[in-house]
């Protein structure tokens, strides 16, 4: 009995194909709009967790000070709404969990009369 198993294992193993999964090819968005940079309030979340279990939130796009809590990103697009900048860009790294990219993307959305983004890169 236990030479027909592996006979009928050895069987399956020579005769089965081993194929290699393809890369999954998203096609590009069809109704996104470009949002001129220029008229745009940066703010990026990184990876780095900080003490509290957040992520790092920096006011600006890839440089400036960093948020201590949500209240300081709602503020700086308070302050851009004042400068007359109507839409506000989030950025995040790749592997930013989407729980952290959401929280930064609602607390910027709390501010009446702006448009909130999420910034991507096009696929090269």
């Amino acid at each position: 009995m236990i030479d027909v198993t592996f006979l009928l294992l050895i069987f399956f193993m020579v005769s089965a194909s081993l194929e290699q999964t393809s890369e999954v090819d998203v096609p590009p968005a069809e109704f996104g709009v470009g949002v001129d940079g220029g008229a745009a309030t940066f703010i990026t979340v990184f990876e780095p967790i900080t003490r509290d279990g957040f992520s790092t939130i920096l006011l600006g796009d890839g440089e400036g000070p960093v948020a201590n809590d949500l209240e300081e990103v709602t503020e700086l697009v308070r302050e851009g709404l004042a400068e007359g900048r109507l839409h506000v860009i989030v950025k995040a790294e790749r592997r930013v969990p989407h729980r952290e990219v959401q929280r930064v993307f609602r607390a910027a959305a709390a501010v009446e009369g702006v448009t909130p983004h999420l910034g991507v890169t096009d696929k090269n």
